[in-house]
């Protein structure tokens, strides 16, 4: 097989697995009675199965060796093992799956951004060593996944039919087979949207677009369907903002640390539409983090007349390119930070009337 039909082959099952992972996640009715814990233990095993087989398939496919092959079989040896010693207990098989199966750690996958991002020590040792660090099945699919799209000598085995740059000098690559969607796609993708890489590899009947630093590294799959219209799978590794996340078109289940949906667009509103969702992704920006923030500290900033000087707003608007982030955009995001002000202070008047009646009701 070469390169090319094995990448194409392995961003198929990339999906697969995350589908996988999302599926075997547990639900109330698995902790039913000892019947319904056995069959979701079962369930679990089964799905290591599949998950390592797809993964060796990958690493004799790419020819990455007999060192990478026994790193990932010392993985799964491991999930088995922590199955085995559940003596089906249904919290510590739930903390099998958080912890062993789908989370994903914020500095491993900084460590693997060091490692893999930007053609950078893409060697077989490092992917091993990569492969031992990880401690779960969602962060060796990451580490897979970075390495091989990050593999110079794998991407330039792939077609480069087009390249360009959005207005923050990111990249926008059209790789793989000539299709007139993917070439739309490309064609008319919007510089001003504000993605990281961006990359888009076109196949007979099938599109994939991995693009970064929008849901951490969000993945679309577009298929064509028998009525001309395309269906859209995507998968969202990172929960930036949940609330965001639960508003996205074709929304399916959203677990603890990722989340997938499937909609379908009708041929003329493609690729419209397919931009629209993509601006609606969350990114890291969107993690607004604010816990025990004063009134007084509310109170001032709610009074100032701006978030931040507007000749700063106008630069950054400006900036790299004239299709830079509009100045309107931008003052949008300064009315959401205030009317989020507006919405913390409400919060912390209602939490304080709780604690005030609870405190009523002790006396």
């Amino acid at each position: 097989m070469n390169k090319f039909d094995a990448l194409k082959k392995f961003l198929r099952d990339d999906i697969k697995i995350k589908e996988l992972i999302l599926k075997l996640a547990p639900t109330y009715l698995d902790d039913y009675n000892e019947e319904s814990r056995i069959e979701y233990t079962d369930r679990l095993n089964k799905g290591l199965k599949e998950l390592e087989l797809m993964l060796s398939d990958t690493v004799d496919e790419f020819n990455f060796g007999k060192g990478i092959k026994d790193a990932i079989k010392k993985h799964f040896i491991e999930q088995r093992e922590a199955l085995l010693n559940s003596n089906y207990e249904y919290g510590r098989i739930k903390d099998i799956y958080n912890n062993k199966f789908s989370s994903m750690n914020e500095k491993f996958v900084e460590t693997v951004k060091e490692e893999c991002v930007a053609y950078a020590r893409n060697d077989t040792k490092t992917l091993q060593k990569m492969i031992n660090k990880s401690n779960t099945i969602n962060e060796l699919l990451h580490v897979m996944h970075s390495h091989i799209l990050n593999n110079e000598e794998i991407m330039q085995s792939m077609p480069i039919l087009a390249k360009k740059e959005n207005s923050i000098n990111e990249p926008i690559t059209l790789y793989g087979e000539e299709t007139k969607t993917a070439k739309k796609i490309f064609d008319e993708f919007p510089l001003e949207l504000d993605c990281g890489i961006t990359d888009i590899i076109s196949m007979d009947g099938k599109i994939l677009m991995m693009i970064r630093d929008r849901g951490h590294a969000l993945t679309i799959e577009i298929d064509k369907l028998k009525d001309g219209n395309s269906q859209i799978k995507y998968f969202i590794p990172k929960l930036c903002n949940r609330s965001m996340i639960e508003k996205l078109p074709g929304i399916g289940k959203i677990s603890k640390n990722c989340a997938i949906g499937i909609f379908d667009i009708i041929e003329e509103d493609l690729p419209e539409k397919l931009y629209d969702f993509i601006e609606k992704v969350p990114t890291d920006a969107d993690m607004l983090q604010i816990n025990d923030v004063s009134d007084k500290q509310l109170n001032e900033l709610e009074n100032q007349d701006y978030i931040f000087e507007e000749e700063d707003a106008r630069d950054i608007a400006m900036e790299k390119g004239t299709n830079g982030r509009k100045i309107t955009n931008i003052q949008k995001l300064q009315q959401k930070i205030k009317e989020t002000i507006k919405n913390l202070k409400q919060k912390n008047t209602s939490k304080k009337m709780g604690e005030d009646e609870n405190d009523r009701i002790r006396d």
